[in-house]
């Protein structure tokens, strides 16, 4: 159970680091909110859609069939969405894909394993996810109002270290 549980903290990792980053581009609590709904819901469906994977290649897991280029190019799109983190939040569409680049580990992480998650197990990625989605949201926010400072260097660095825990898991 506290496996299960550090699990889902950690695949929602991401998305808190990153939206504590989004903190100077997201100044109301609805904005808060729509984004941690968009992460939570995005890591949810990658999860469950990650277990369906696996039964197209039934006699390997998607880790063996797609290996290594496909994690580098992973790695090179999240590098690429937190190099363009200012031009990105200003794009409805760019800010719309974010969630569904985010839940690509989640999908990854499923789909090798070839587990089926029980609907709370998705449930609990969701609510995980969008808890510290919304938590990274306030704090980036809270951030700035107490240090001006740090507008431009949080939004990039949360990236960055967003993208690295991407790429690690």
């Amino acid at each position: 159970m506290t496996g299960l549980i550090v699990s889902h903290v950690f695949y929602g990792l991401d998305s808190f680091i990153f939206c504590l980053g989004l903190g100077p581009f997201c100044w109301s609590r609805r904005s808060w909110l729509f984004m941690a709904s968009a992460f939570g819901v995005a890591d949810g469906v990658g999860a469950l859609l990650g277990s369906q994977l696996i039964a197209l290649w039934p006699d390997c897991s998607l880790a063996s069939a797609i290996g290594a280029p496909a994690v580098a190019a992973y790695g090179f799109l999240v590098l690429i969405a937190t190099a363009r983190v200012r031009s990105i939040v200003t794009s409805r569409i760019s800010l719309a894909c974010l969630p569904i680049l985010f839940s690509l580990d989640n999908l990854a992480a499923a789909a090798s394993t070839g587990h089926t998650p029980a609907g709370a197990e998705v449930a609990a990625t969701t609510i995980t996810t969008a808890s510290l989605a919304f938590l990274g949201c306030g704090l980036g926010t809270a951030l700035i109002r107490g240090w001006p400072a740090l507008r431009g260097a949080l939004p990039g660095g949360a990236a960055i270290v967003a993208a690295a825990i991407m790429i690690v898991s």
